[in-house]
């Protein structure tokens, strides 16, 4: 009888625990709110066990040497608070990144069926499908603005970036094609790619559409590489008329690649001096301008940084003084993660999340599936974007890459 309540408690447990991890992925992509109070419910779940099982957690969290990073990552952020002037941007900072140490000790200590793990991956890809229906009724009806403008209206208005959808795009769409490739559910999940590929077109995110080719090749590599060369020959040429037609259908796209075709500049003077008398809408010199400008503060400041709360004034300083109009205006961050540590926490929070990125590249090529495509989403795009500024980047860093990471685990042990 004991056992079988014991058989019992640790089902009850699971399902419960499968549900709140339910939860924090149908609210991660348009409420924040929500969002924080379901970490808050895993926290507190985490401790509501037998002293044993906390006992055994600690263990397996101990054994785990990449939380360990993330943990050193978190713990250099803290000590930039000691020479930051704005304590309270910097509180803000600290308290945004603390998923990064909440989140990845419960999912890799809680048991979790490999079952439990396909279901929350379907309510990923439902889930997506609910945030899309709504952008688009509160761009239509809300706003009453057209399809081609969703990004500069319903999603600045709902406070959703379209670089945080668009990864969880990626990685929905990279687990359809799974799926498909299995021949699972192929009458629904065609119809949900060509849906959440249509969408990623409308959010006109190059970074994730390039993180999506990657995806695609690393995918067909593994699994069409005992192909003839016929059928190889057939899904490339497949494959790039799609892509022809999706960047052709994508009036956004078109008018990017139109900006940055007729008024890029080379010469990094000339952008300077461009830059300096007007304000220049060309993405590629802007981000020349902000990694001009980090790369200056950095010269200056290559030990320490200038302080986890402090970043962000000095990124505006500099902008001044280089007379970057766009950047004095839209008061930008450095747009790219890698060096926002640096500014933020100089050579050793640099190092601590270059570790993070080269161990997850490490654990993800082993066998290049769902986890390698969360780790390439996060690659790239923070190449491109400060991937942590917001809620939903510390958030997708440290749950997805750790759930799709204990998946794998858990597939290879069974």
């Amino acid at each position: 009888m004991s056992s079988l309540r014991q058989h019992i408690s640790r089902i009850h447990r699971q399902q419960i625990y499968f549900i709140l991890l339910a939860l924090f992925i149908l609210s991660f992509p348009t409420t924040f709110n929500w969002n924080s109070r379901v970490i808050i419910a895993l926290a507190l779940f985490f401790f509501i066990d037998t002293h044993d099982n906390i006992i055994s957690k600690i263990r397996k969290v101990r054994a785990n040497k990449l939380i360990y990073l993330f943990f050193f990552y978190f713990i250099i952020q803290c000590i930039g608070l000691t020479y930051t002037d704005d304590i309270s941007r910097g509180l803000n900072i600290i308290t945004r990144l603390s998923p990064l140490v909440v989140l990845p000790l419960i999912i890799m200590s809680e048991k979790l069926e490999a079952s439990y793990y396909i279901k929350l991956f379907n309510v990923l890809k439902f889930s997506l499908v609910y945030t899309i229906f709504y952008i688009l009724f509160y761009q239509f009806y809300i706003l009453d603005r057209p399809i081609g403008e969703t990004v500069h209206f319903a999603l600045e208005k709902i406070g959703i970036s379209q670089h945080y959808i668009g990864v969880l795009l990626v990685i929905a769409i990279m687990i359809i094609t799974h799926q498909l490739y299995n021949k699972t559910h192929i009458i629904v999940n065609s119809l949900l790619a060509v849906l959440l590929l249509a969408f990623l077109l409308i959010l006109s995110s190059r970074s994730s559409l390039l993180i999506l080719v990657f995806c695609l090749i690393i995918f067909f590599i593994k699994h069409f590489n005992h192909y003839n060369l016929g059928i190889k020959l057939s899904i490339v040429a497949l494959g790039l008329s799609i892509s022809v037609i999706g960047f052709y259908s994508s009036p956004e796209l078109r008018k990017k690649a139109d900006i940055l075709i007729k008024t890029t500049d080379l010469d990094l003077d000339i952008i300077k001096t461009k830059n300096s008398i007007t304000f220049v809408k060309n993405t590629f010199e802007q981000r020349v301008m902000i990694n001009l400008a980090s790369l200056k503060i950095i010269k200056k400041n290559p030990v320490f940084g200038v302080g986890t709360g402090d970043y962000l004034s000095t990124l505006e300083q500099e902008y001044k003084k280089l007379n970057f109009i766009a950047g004095i205006k839209e008061k930008f961050n450095a747009h790219n993660q890698y060096l926002e540590d640096y500014i933020k926490t100089g050579v050793l929070g640099f190092i601590s999340f270059l570790l993070i990125i080269l161990t997850l590249i490490r654990y993800g090529y082993k066998n290049k599936s769902y986890l390698f495509y969360c780790v390439l989403c996060v690659t790239i795009t923070c190449l491109f974007e400060s991937f942590l500024v917001r809620h939903h980047g510390t958030a997708f860093l440290s749950f997805f890459i750790f759930l799709f990471y204990k998946y794998e685990q858990e597939t290879m042990t069974h």
